[in-house]
């Protein structure tokens, strides 16, 4: 009872490499077990007295292995008539109308396999059990097919569920890829919130002590200013002191020294003026670096809206997840992961439906046993079985378009979360560019206080030439000097205003050195700032790498992706290979069954003619 050809043939077909004995054993039962037992006697055997009881000891019999197609059980060559195991009382009792006898014996199934055949059993008048080996459906047998396929569907059933590991591994690994990319995420939230921190401390110094050291300039720039003004007031006075001084002693000596001084006084006013403008324009650079450092705590804003856990990088990231919880999750359309849409009514269910009725009309007795295909080629009717295999045909194009359909959703899923991937990509840049504005804005800060370092520079050579002017002055004011003898009293008052107008650029002087030294406090802030900014700056590089490598696991989990979908694929072409081949052995046997019926009736017939002639 070789069964070799056969695994040789369900290897062929399924491509495994050791056919199942057990699965070829599972087929042969099966094929029995559909056959009615009168077409199967040719594959009937007899228990054995010597080895599965029915003599004396044991009474018994044990059948080799599990079976309800027992063919006939006989005692000492009479046939023994079945009776249910609750009636094994009554043929056994004497006074019981029941009561098997010699000549009419009868026997009753029990657990365990055996076969209670009563009266019982002795040496001389032993009992046998014929029943249908499934062994014998081998290599040699018709019905080899029928084996063959039912196998086969097995191999395929089993090829179809070492998947679902696979399946349930690569779905394992999205999700750890997901998780990693969110643990990736909240290091970019880190890096950016260090960064923020660091220009709001940027800020900070800028809003506090940069300002007030700035105030502090504007504020020593206006004592210059007052100074001056106060200074030249006093010259002028002392001009005209002067004049009357020079009209009382008719000096033109003194007239013209008084000239010079006032020429002096004049050109440090002028100067005076001109420092207060460079002044003025330092301060006014000052507001504008403000201005740019203003502008870039905005942007640095903008970049950790864009990165925290709340904007708009988070929620495309979330959304994108919540594509793929569609694939795997039980929420609409839950594409995989809820076998409700495979068992429901819906998805792939509808495409099975559609299929069953195509092969209903085929070999599925459908719209009845006389009206399927198999019926009509039987009765060699073309039109009938033409028209039948269109209504087929239809089905199994409403099958396709429904599974058309059910593709064209998983396709709109995957096209979603690729949108969404898409999407963190753009913002991910657009992070990067709003972190090279922030630079620019800091570097067009630093030129302008580049520039007020300038202005203030040239506002300290004015006031230097301004010293000059007055020692000139004062170097005339000696020369007046000599002269006073003659002008005592109008002299006297004119060198009490030259001195007061000293006083005030004195006055000036020290208020020009106090700007310079909180100009220098500017420059030692900015420098510190810079500093800061370009810590956050190395924050944002931080952040730039965590977000090439969240790139690079979206990557990974869109390979994932696509290994779930081949591997689902995959198992579904083993079901549906399992599904056809489990109706291929059941047409095999149908049509044995068919075929010998026929031939029976047609021998019987036959039989009958010939006796009724």
């Amino acid at each position: 009872m070789a069964t070799t050809n056969i695994e040789l043939d369900i290897e062929n077909i399924t491509g495994v490499a050791d056919a199942d004995d057990q699965f070829v054993k599972t087929a042969q039962k099966f094929v029995v077990s559909s056959i009615p037992k009168d077409l199967m006697l040719w594959a009937g055997t007899s228990t054995a007295v010597g080895s599965h009881g029915g003599d004396s000891s044991p009474t018994a019999i044990t059948l080799p292995q599990p079976t309800d197609n027992i063919i006939d059980v006989q005692r000492n060559g009479f046939s023994a008539e079945q009776v249910p195991e609750s009636m094994q009382g009554f043929i056994a009792n004497t006074a019981s109308l029941h009561l098997a006898t010699e000549t009419y014996p009868k026997y009753y199934l029990q657990a365990g396999n055996k076969v209670i055949v009563k009266p019982n059993p002795s040496d001389s008048e032993t009992a046998l059990v014929n029943y249908v080996d499934f062994l014998k459906v081998d290599d040699d047998c018709d019905l080899r097919g029928a084996v063959v396929f039912h196998a086969a569907a097995k191999e395929f059933e089993k090829l179809a569920s070492a998947q679902n590991s696979d399946v349930t591994t690569a779905i394992t690994a999205v999700n750890t890829e997901l998780d990693e990319t969110q643990a990736v995420c909240d290091l970019i939230n880190t890096q950016v919130d260090a960064a923020v921190t660091e220009l709001a401390e940027s800020a900070t110094l800028v809003d506090s002590n940069v300002d007030t050291a700035c105030a502090a300039i504007a504020t020593a720039a206006g004592r210059v200013n007052t100074a001056v003004v106060l200074a030249n007031g006093q010259f002028d006075a002392a001009v005209l002191e002067a004049a009357q001084a020079e009209g009382e002693a008719d000096d033109g000596a003194i007239a013209t020294a008084l000239g010079l001084i006032n020429t002096q006084v004049d050109s440090a006013v002028s100067i005076a003026g001109n420092m207060h403008t460079y002044l003025g324009n330092a301060n006014t650079r000052i507001g504008t670096a403000k201005a740019e450092i203003d502008i870039a705590k905005t942007e640095a804003a903008e970049i950790a809206t864009q990165t925290d856990n709340s904007g708009d990088i988070e929620t495309a990231l979330d959304a994108m997840n919540t594509a793929l919880d569609h694939f795997r999750g039980t929420s609409d359309p839950a594409l995989f992961g809820d076998e409700d849409a495979y068992l429901s009514g819906v998805g792939i269910t509808r495409v099975k439906a559609a299929l069953d009725k195509a092969i209903a009309l085929l070999d599925g007795n459908a719209p009845s046993s006389s009206t399927d295909a198999d019926a009509w080629i039987v009765d060699e009717d073309i039109e009938m079985l033409s028209g039948l295999l269109n209504t087929s045909q239809t089905q199994v194009q409403i099958a396709n378009a429904q599974l058309a359909e059910w593709s064209a959703a998983v396709q709109a899923l995957q096209t979603e979360a690729n949108g969404f991937a898409n999407e963190v990509s753009a913002r991910v840049g657009f992070t990067g560019a709003k972190s090279q504005a922030v630079q620019a804005y800091i570097s067009t800060a630093n030129a302008y206080l580049a520039e007020v370092q300038q202005d203030i520079a040239l506002a300290s050579g004015y006031a230097n030439a301004i010293g000059a002017y007055i020692n000139a002055a004062q170097g005339y004011a000696a020369e007046v000097q000599a002269y006073q003898v003659s002008t005592q009293i109008f002299a006297g008052t004119s060198q009490n205003r030259i001195n007061a107008g000293n006083a005030f650029l004195a006055e000036a002087n020290a208020s020009g050195q106090e700007a310079q030294v909180y100009a220098s406090e500017v420059q030692s802030r900015l420098a510190q700032v810079q500093g800061q900014t370009g810590v956050a700056q190395g924050y944002m590089a931080a952040a730039q790498g965590y977000a090439s490598e969240i790139q690079s696991k979206i990557g990974i989990t869109q390979g994932y992706t696509g290994e779930v979908q081949s591997r689902i694929s995959v198992k579904m072409e083993h079901s549906k290979s399992a599904e056809r081949y489990y109706k291929m052995a059941q047409l095999e046997v149908s049509n044995y069954v068919q075929n010998n019926s026929k031939m029976i009736n047609r021998a019987m017939m036959a039989q009958s003619q010939q006796q009724a002639g």
